[in-house]
């Protein structure tokens, strides 16, 4: 169950990236400079 959770929540968020990429123009440069899952750690 464990695994299959985490398979959703790397899916659910690659695919939050790209809506917000496509709805936001700076958020590419945002995404190079920030981690995935803790930004402050980019």
């Amino acid at each position: 169950v464990l695994v299959l959770l985490i398979a959703l929540f790397l899916y659910k968020s690659r695919w939050e990236e790209r809506q917000l990429a496509a709805s936001f123009d700076g958020y590419a440069a945002y995404m190079e400079r920030s981690g995935r899952f803790l930004p402050f750690v980019g």
